[in-house]
């Protein structure tokens, strides 16, 4: 069952590489939202308690990932703005 976990977070963490891929080609990220990326890692932020909390390992690695990238995009955002 946690397969479909595994998966779902994959696809999640996918959809942030063009994103990243984009700012660093263009060297801009003015369109990027400051404060959408602040609620998107308060989420996940929420996700790994949550994890934690019921043990769901593909929750809490996949959240893990999805807030490292964006991390990246925060600091792509305030080198390039």
């Amino acid at each position: 069952m946690r397969l479909f976990g595994w998966f779902a977070g994959g696809l999640s963490a996918l959809h942030n590489v063009p994103q990243i891929v984009h700012v660093c080609r263009r060297k801009s990220a003015k369109d990027i939202s400051a404060w959408a990326l602040v609620v998107r890692m308060m989420s996940l932020a929420c996700y790994i308690v949550h994890g934690t909390m019921i043990s769901d390992l593909p929750l809490q690695v996949m959240s893990g990932i999805i807030t490292i990238q964006c991390l990246i995009l925060c600091a792509q955002k305030l080198h390039f703005d």
